[in-house]
């Protein structure tokens, strides 16, 4: 049974009982007493000390080898003592060599490089380890410790590298900056009156700026394509509705007087059902202001089916919001679009309207507007700048009108103290 215990474990050197100051059994000299010179009896103790030399000293491979002694005393005259390799803890003590790790048992000290003699104390264990740490410490540890996790890394990050780009590509700084203004609420809505061939107000159009504490006003062509592919466009777009619900909620536009608030969206906006909650929101806001909403739809990108963007259609349709077609003739599913819905409002791209002053050169406008015609929806021609230009337009019936040449965008406190002033209950 010794030897079973001495051979399964590789710390014990040997096991053997001591009576009387005799060793009567041992893995070392079996059944053959030996006696322990200066033996002294102890009662109900548990010791581990050091051994320069034990009684084994001549049956030993290496009788020079000192040995830890972990001596379990039952009664005054019997124990039982267990040997271990001293070199064994060492080696665990080098494993660990930039802590300085130290052991220290009853009258020795293990500093992991040999085993240094002292004077017996009693301490209040077994034995106590003690370390050193410093920041150098620390960093070569990291260093021996990790090097292998160094190079498992390395090989993910070649593998995943172009992938890792792209996201990076995707979700730039810019998304932080933009997430950071809708944190602060610095988009705001500037509103562009929309006018009758008679000069009487019709409608707005909603307009998003960024209102920067440093750069000012920042245009939307700076961010509304980052916020388009950063997923952030619909939060940018709630914002602004509830600007325009916290301002407009308690205006009243009279029955005789239609007015349509239109907001910009893009075909990935439909993608979010929190679109559709934003806008049913909105228009039980402004239910009892007569404000009529309209959504704009833009080309910036198109619908990834037919289904997808009828279905939209219908779902604004079905919450009693008028649909418009905007930047009309500069994308390549306007005509699809106009065909297979019924559209409420065409909106003439003002790169066509800028042809009026170029000359004889309207043939692609008049088409337009031709064909735009013949759908009964209504015309409005977008960023008219100029006398020419209106006139020419009021010459082919063009019904709204929208451009510098009536008035510029403006923040929406400005827009209702100018233009709905008079329709306020305050």
């Amino acid at each position: 049974k010794h030897n079973n215990i001495v051979f399964s474990d590789p710390y014990v050197r040997s096991l053997s009982i001591n009576d009387h100051g005799i060793v009567t059994c041992s893995s070392v000299s079996g059944n053959t007493p030996i006696v322990v010179p200066n033996w002294q009896s102890e009662h109900h103790s548990i010791r581990f000390f050091y051994a320069q030399s034990t009684p084994f000293k001549n049956k030993l491979l290496y009788p020079q080898e000192g040995t830890l002694i972990l001596k379990l005393s039952y009664l005054p005259h019997y124990s039982v003592n267990i040997a271990l390799y001293p070199e064994l803890f060492n080696q665990l003590l080098r494993a660990k060599s930039q802590f300085g790790l130290t052991m220290t048992v009853e009258n020795a000290v293990l500093d992991g490089d040999k085993t240094l003699l002292t004077t017996p104390r009693s301490i209040a264990s077994l034995f106590t380890l003690s370390y050193e740490l410093s920041p150098t410490c620390i960093i070569t540890y990291i260093i021996h410790s990790a090097s292998s996790m160094w190079v498992i890394w390395t090989i993910i990050l070649f593998v995943i590298r172009r992938p890792l780009s792209q996201v990076f590509d995707t979700v730039s700084l810019d998304y932080w900056r933009i997430r950071r203004g809708l944190k602060k609420q610095q988009f705001e809505p500037y509103l562009q009156p929309v006018f009758d061939i008679d000069g009487k107000l019709t409608g707005a159009e909603v307009l998003a700026r960024w209102v920067h504490p440093k750069r000012g006003i920042i245009s939307p062509y700076e961010f509304i394509d980052i916020a388009e592919k950063n997923g952030q466009i619909n939060q940018i777009s709630a914002q602004l509705m509830q600007k325009c619900a916290l301002h407009l909620h308690n205006s009243v536009i009279s029955s005789a007087q239609s007015f349509n608030l239109g907001f910009n969206v893009s075909a990935i906006q439909f993608d979010n059902d929190t679109f559709f909650e934003d806008m049913a929101q909105l228009k039980e806001d402004l239910s009892d202001t007569g404000i009529q909403l309209t959504i704009e739809l833009t080309e910036r990108q198109a619908f990834s089916s037919q289904e997808k963007y009828m279905f939209a259609a219908q779902q604004l349709k079905a919450c009693g919001v008028k649909v418009s077609l905007d930047d009309f003739g500069t994308g390549y599913c306007s005509l699809s679009y106009l065909l297979s819905s019924d559209i409420d409002i065409i909106k003439i791209d003002r790169s066509y309207i800028r042809t009026i002053d170029e000359g004889p050169n309207t043939h692609v406008l008049d088409s337009i507007i031709e064909l735009a015609k013949r759908t009964n929806s209504l015309l409005l021609a977008e960023g008219v700048e100029t006398t020419a230009q209106f006139d020419y337009l009021k010459q082919v019936d063009v019904e709204r009108y929208q451009g510098f040449l009536f008035e510029k965008p403006m923040p929406i406190d400005q827009f209702k103290s100018k233009y709905l002033n008079g329709h306020s209950n305050n």
